[in-house]
């Protein structure tokens, strides 16, 4: 996943995983933040909300190529957070953006299969594949 700014130098980061045709594969790389939702007596609720990158894919070799069903979330603290800490009931604010898609990659060059702008940040989210045959398996 490249992720690239209007005034910054673009970040990337590289995720590997290997599937067997057939198989589901997930990649959570996130951490949680917690808040509470609401109070109940002397009680607080609490919730938590992941802030990072998760994949979740599912591969089928079909030839010459892999069909791919993946959906990539990526999500991270707003900058514009309350000056104090916010009141119960009143989460993080969290930036978050999501993709689902279902899809035919070749074997062996790299292919952006996603594209996606965050309005509040000017910020473009752009994710790659490349798939990789090895010992009768596939790699993504």
């Amino acid at each position: 996943m490249v992720e690239s700014g209007t005034s910054s130098k673009p970040v990337t980061l590289s995720y590997v995983i290997a599937m067997q045709s057939g198989s589901r594969g997930r990649i959570n790389a996130s951490r949680r933040i917690p808040f509470y939702t609401s109070v109940k007596g002397e009680a607080k609720e609490l919730h938590t909300v992941a802030v990072g990158s998760i994949i979740d894919c599912t591969v089928d070799d079909r030839e010459a190529n892999v069909r791919l069903n993946c959906s990539f979330e990526s999500g991270y603290v707003a900058p514009d957070q309350p000056a104090m800490a916010p009141p119960v009931g009143f989460p993080p604010h969290i930036n978050n953006r999501q993709v689902s898609t279902t899809t035919l990659v070749g074997i062996g060059p790299e292919v952006r299969i996603a594209s996606l702008d965050d309005p509040s940040s000017g910020n473009r989210l752009e994710v790659y594949v490349r798939v990789e045959r090895f010992n009768g398996g596939i790699a993504r």
